[in-house]
């Protein structure tokens, strides 16, 4: 996409001919469109802002898209967890199931 547009650019404002090695520069470099002048800093400072606009939409787009795919799996409510009560636990903490292995290993069984 950037390099679309600073082709673009350059073509539109005197022609991309001797320019495509700044193109490869401003590709690999952001930060050397600040000591361009004139037109090469506008189509370059322009080249970046299409740039970004195209990667924002194109994220917002992404996260609408995985919103939708999250809302169609659907949701089921959890199954609701049993609470103990005073009947179910026996004096040491444990529960009815233990007491009644404790009880079948005393009988041998």
């Amino acid at each position: 996409m950037l390099k679309a547009k600073l082709e673009e650019g350059f073509e539109n404002n005197g022609g991309l001919k001797g320019r495509e090695d700044l193109v490869r520069r401003l590709l690999g470099s952001p930060a050397l469109a600040k000591s361009l002048k004139g037109a090469e800093r506008a189509v370059a400072v322009s080249g970046y802002v299409d740039a970004l606009r195209a990667l924002f939409i194109a994220g917002v787009g992404l996260s609408a898209i995985m919103v939708l795919v999250q809302a169609s799996t659907g949701w089921k409510a959890g199954d609701e967890k049993k609470v103990e009560t005073e009947e179910d636990v026996v004096g040491n903490g444990r529960g009815v199931e233990d007491e009644e292995w404790e009880e079948g290993m005393e009988q041998g069984v």
